[in-house]
Parts: C-alpha cells; sequence; structure tokens
C-alpha cells in the first residue's frame, strides 16, 4: 500500500511538471509567433444570447398605435444574436460559429461556459466568447450601450495544483500569472474593438458609455477573450422603441461584427 501511495504521488508529481512544461512551451512559441496565447488565429467565435426560458431578463412596456405590449430581454438579445451568427457564418466559412442558444431556450449560466470552454477548436487557434444583453435602469433616463470586460486583478486558475513542494508550486504560479496577463491583453483588445464599432455603427443614434468592468459569471468562467455588451437600455423608451426595430437590431449586429474583425485583423498583425 505504502508502495502504491508513493508511486501514485511521483506519478500525479511527474504530471504536473509535464504540463507546466507544456504551458510554457506553448508561451513560449507563441511569444515567437508575436501574438499572445489568446490572440492566435480565431478558430471560434461562441454568441451568447443573455437570459432565455424562464428567465426573461428585463422587462419593459411600451404603448404603440393605443396598444400596450410587453417585451421581454431575452427576445431582443436573441434577435441580434441570430443576426450575428448569421452574417459571421457567411463572412467567415473557416471559423466555428457557435450559439449557447438559438431559441428561448432555458439555459444556466454554467452550461453556457463550459459549452464555450468545452467547445473543441483546430490545433494552434483560439476562441472569442461574447454575451448580448440589454440594460435596464427604471426610474433614471439612462440610455446607450457598454462593453463589459473582466476586472483584471480576478484570475482564471487555468490548472489547479495540490503540490507542496514550493519550487514546483512556484513555477505553476508563474505560468498561471503569465496566462492572465495575456488573457486581459485579448479581453481589453476585444472590448476596444467592439466599443469603436458599436461607437462607428450606431453612436450617432445612442450614448456610448464606455468599457466597464466587472465580474460577470460568464467572463470569470470563460477561459478566452470575452466581453458583456450591453445593447441598450430597455427601460427608456425611446431607446427600446430603437432596440425593437429590426432595422436598428441590424445595425447593431453589423457593428458588433465589425468589432469582431477588427480584433481578428489586429491579432494576425
Amino acid at each position: 500500500m505504502f508502495l502504491m501511495q508513493t508511486l501514485n504521488k511521483k506519478s500525479w508529481f511527474i504530471t504536473k511538471i509535464l504540463i507546466s512544461t507544456l504551458i510554457m512551451y506553448i508561451l513560449s512559441i507563441s511569444a515567437l509567433s508575436g501574438n499572445p496565447f489568446f490572440m492566435q488565429q480565431t478558430g471560434a467565435i461562441i454568441i451568447d444570447a443573455g437570459h432565455g426560458g424562464d428567465d426573461p431578463g428585463a422587462v419593459a412596456e411600451l404603448e404603440i398605435d393605443d396598444i400596450q405590449t410587453v417585451y421581454y430581454e431575452k427576445d431582443i438579445n436573441l434577435a441580434i444574436a441570430n443576426r450575428v451568427a448569421s452574417i459571421l457564418e457567411e463572412m467567415f466559412p473557416d471559423i466555428i460559429i457557435v450559439q449557447t442558444r438559438r431559441d428561448d431556450s432555458s439555459i444556466s449560466l454554467l452550461e453556457r461556459t463550459q459549452y464555450a470552454n468545452q467547445h473543441e477548436i483546430p490545433s494552434g487557434t483560439s476562441k472569442i466568447f461574447i454575451s448580448i444583453h440589454a440594460n435596464s435602469a427604471p426610474g433614471i433616463k439612462a440610455f446607450g450601450f457598454e462593453v463589459w470586460k473582466l476586472y483584471p486583478y480576478i484570475t482564471h486558475d487555468f490548472y489547479s495544483s495540490e503540490i507542496n513542494e514550493s519550487s514546483i508550486l512556484k513555477f505553476v504560479n508563474i505560468t498561471n500569472n503569465t496566462l492572465n496577463k495575456e488573457l486581459d491583453k485579448a479581453d481589453s483588445l476585444l472590448a476596444e474593438s467592439i466599443q469603436s464599432a458599436l461607437e462607428s455603427g450606431i453612436g450617432v443614434k445612442t450614448r456610448n458609455r464606455g468599457i466597464k468592468e466587472s465580474a460577470f459569471y460568464v467572463l470569470k468562467e470563460t477561459y478566452m477573450a470575452s466581453v458583456l455588451i450591453e445593447i441598450g437600455f430597455m427601460s427608456f423608451e425611446d431607446e427600446l422603441t430603437r432596440l425593437i426595430d429590426t432595422e436598428y437590431q441590424d445595425s447593431i449586429a453589423a457593428s458588433i461584427v465589425e468589432g469582431l474583425i477588427l480584433y481578428i485583423e489586429n491579432t494576425l498583425n
């Protein structure tokens, strides 16, 4: 029994060394190519339509032609997400375009992030995750779009370690820190690219509220370049009127795609 425990411990020890070495090797190759690990050629874009099913998200009413209609955020999110996916599929046949939901389905935050993280892509490529939402702030005249990225001080644990040996643990931490710095760099570039494109596309009709940072679950638990986009405020009647308009939804979708193109082009330089 003691011998087996010793062998198991040695096997685990060797495995951790191999994992550390492999990640450091990948990072070194990434540095030589001029691109951070998370900004390699894009292999897949995951589009997440916020809420859905039993979770309506923000809810707002609007009276048009004396008819009071209730609108749900989940429907607006999905309409724009479907448009984004459709454009991307036509423009980038070599990139895998996936959606966390294509209809009014209930899907948990955990399921969304697991789907994104576990989706396979070609070797030597990276993934992009965008989550589409609409805002609400009843009682105040808030309007405009926002692009959210993860707080840089919130880090991902790219592989957990239970090794007590200080030298190996230190090596693992350095690797993890490097990966987190590179991921934050990718998040920042993605946020800047989409914000810039939204400003060009719909900025004349609404307000650019800038890039913000948060700890949204879908940003915290996705291990790839990720942003959450708030396309406008349903609680402001003028903006809700725009958000339910199909032409305006087309403009938002086209702007998001333009932002993704800008990001992809910048990562190839």
